[in-house]
């Protein structure tokens, strides 16, 4: 099994000081993740609860299918959990990583840093 990848704050510390050009470029979302698909018919209330738990930025028009899965899983599992497989299972918990919804999984989403903090000096 791979090594757990370093979350960007410990790599400022460690690799990226020794050796700047080890910085990778993060993706950035091209747009919002804007709303549910006609498709789900019953799921797009978790598609709105979910939306709502993940920061603000992180989501992007790149992540509707796998949200869209995401909460087709959720559905499945909250309605018809005694029917599930253990794939479907291992699946949800991938994708609920993926979103950063575990708290181990939680310091691995990266967020859009679409302005810098504003300095209270700034102006004087």
């Amino acid at each position: 099994m791979p090594r757990p990848r370093k979350p960007a704050k410990i790599q400022e510390i460690s690799a990226w000081k020794k050796n700047p050009q080890r910085r990778r470029e993060e993706f950035e979302p091209v747009d919002d993740i804007g709303p549910a698909p006609d498709s789900l018919t019953v799921e797009f209330e978790i598609w709105e609860e979910i939306a709502g738990m993940v920061p603000p930025g992180v989501l992007g028009s790149s992540d509707r299918i796998a949200l869209e899965a995401l909460c087709r899983l959720i559905f499945k599992m909250r309605y018809d959990f005694d029917n599930m497989s253990a794939a479907q299972l291992g699946r949800l918990e991938n994708l609920l990583g993926k979103f950063g919804l575990t708290p181990s999984d939680r310091s691995r989403v990266m967020l859009r840093q679409n302005e810098k903090p504003k300095n209270p000096f700034d102006g004087m």
